[in-house]
């Protein structure tokens, strides 16, 4: 669980990094002073504080209300919080 969210958190400090352009359109994107900034903004924290926030809106299996609380929380989070384009892919499942 730990392990799970490190990763999480670790890929939302990666795309919380802004950048002056696109990767493939600039010949001085450096990837590891991205990985740097992107490190020094993860701490114990900031992946406590979502992990409390995320386990607090209960059960998160497919169908839940806490999936869809959990889901928008995320969200709100990359799209508010960090600017990030965001967008949700529905799609349906048998439960």
């Amino acid at each position: 669980m730990v392990a799970i969210l490190v990763l999480a958190s670790l890929t939302i400090a990666l795309l919380s990094v802004p950048t002056s352009s696109s990767p493939g359109r600039s010949a001085g994107w450096d990837p590891q002073s991205v990985a740097r900034e992107a490190l020094s903004l993860l701490s114990l924290e900031n992946v406590a504080a979502h992990g409390k926030a995320i386990s607090s809106l209960g059960s998160r299996f497919t169908g839940y209300e806490g999936c869809e609380a959990a889901a928008e929380y995320i969200y709100n989070y990359l799209a508010d919080e960090l600017g990030l384009i965001t967008w949700y892919w529905e799609y349906k499942v048998l439960v």
